[in-house]
């Protein structure tokens, strides 16, 4: 299909309600009070609280298998700060997409930045190991602002939302990468960029392997280690979190990974996973927990959820 077949098709009256609500929308949105933003965002992650049962049930059952020695009191609290987080996620997606790069960094404490561009002096790329929390998109556009970065993402069921989206991250990515253009991730490393990737959703056991998360066997991802091998890139880590009374963020960068790639893509998915775990427990309800991180189970195992 060509571009303007493409935007011709974009025009169609079952996107409209992203071109004449969404857009506006959070281009209103994006610029209302950090105070408002909260309290709205908060009320909205109690009705979907309220309304979301499966979601509810699935983030419980999470925290249940990640957190045993905790009690039930703990895990619903948790639960429910993790909607709230969500509520007050579409403000920040909506100021990630808007605001500038530079004005949303005056809101945030970027840690170990150092470490990052050390890795990228070597000349061989590196990629930034991170995760689903609830502020991903405010935090890429954050970290825009003082280093350049592409991300690895899956593109949005939506053409109409997906073209909305790539649209406002071009501001934020100097390349924004299809999780399936293998050719044009390896082309990011020989390229020397700093790649950020999410490895720590279940998508099936095809090109994973199980390794605990949280203690829990969960079917990880292995595209990281053949990413790094490809091109003798390094690998770092990074955990961001908010703090909902000041909103103000802390995005923190680890310094590289020495055992990575290890002796086998077992070993570095534990790895990856043991960095994402410390990360969480520094704030464990700005976590997007309402995925099925344990969908997939090993053989002879019974399923979870």
């Amino acid at each position: 299909m060509t571009d303007l077949r493409r935007r011709l098709a974009l025009a169609h009256p079952r996107y409209w309600h992203v071109w004449l609500f969404l857009v506006p929308l959070t281009l209103l949105v994006a610029w209302i009070p950090w105070p408002v933003q909260r309290f709205v965002g908060n009320r909205l992650g109690d009705l979907t609280w309220a309304l979301l049962r499966r979601r509810r049930r699935i983030t419980l059952r999470n925290l249940e298998l990640c957190f045993p020695d905790r009690p039930a009191a703990w895990h619903r609290q948790v639960a429910l700060d993790c909607f709230r987080s969500a509520g007050i996620a579409l403000f920040e997606s909506s100021r990630a997409w808007w605001q500038s790069p530079a004005r949303i960094a005056r809101d945030f404490d970027i840690r170990g930045l150092e470490h990052l561009r050390a890795a990228q002096a070597r000349g061989k790329g590196v990629i930034i190991l991170g995760a689903h929390y609830m502020h991903l998109e405010i935090a890429g556009a954050a970290v825009s602002a003082v280093q350049p970065l592409d991300t690895i993402y899956r593109p949005q069921n939506n053409p109409a939302l997906e073209a909305f989206v790539s649209w406002r991250r071009t501001r934020i990515y100097t390349w924004q990468i299809d999780r399936r253009d293998v050719r044009l991730i390896y082309k990011a490393f020989k390229a020397n960029h700093a790649v950020w990737y999410t490895g720590d959703q279940d998508f099936g056991t095809k090109h994973a392997v199980f390794v605990p998360f949280f203690g829990v066997p969960a079917a990880t991802v292995t595209a990281a280690t053949r990413f790094v091998r490809a091109n003798d890139a390094l690998a770092v880590s990074v955990d961001f979190r908010r703090d909902d009374r000041s909103g103000r963020y802390v995005v923190e960068f680890s310094p590289p990974i020495a055992s990575f790639p290890g002796a086998s893509e077992e070993e570095d998915a534990q790895t990856m996973n043991r960095h994402i775990e410390a990360g969480i427990r520094k704030a464990p309800g700005q976590y997007m927990w309402f995925h099925r991180r344990f969908k997939s189970r090993p053989p002879g195992m019974p399923p979870v959820y």
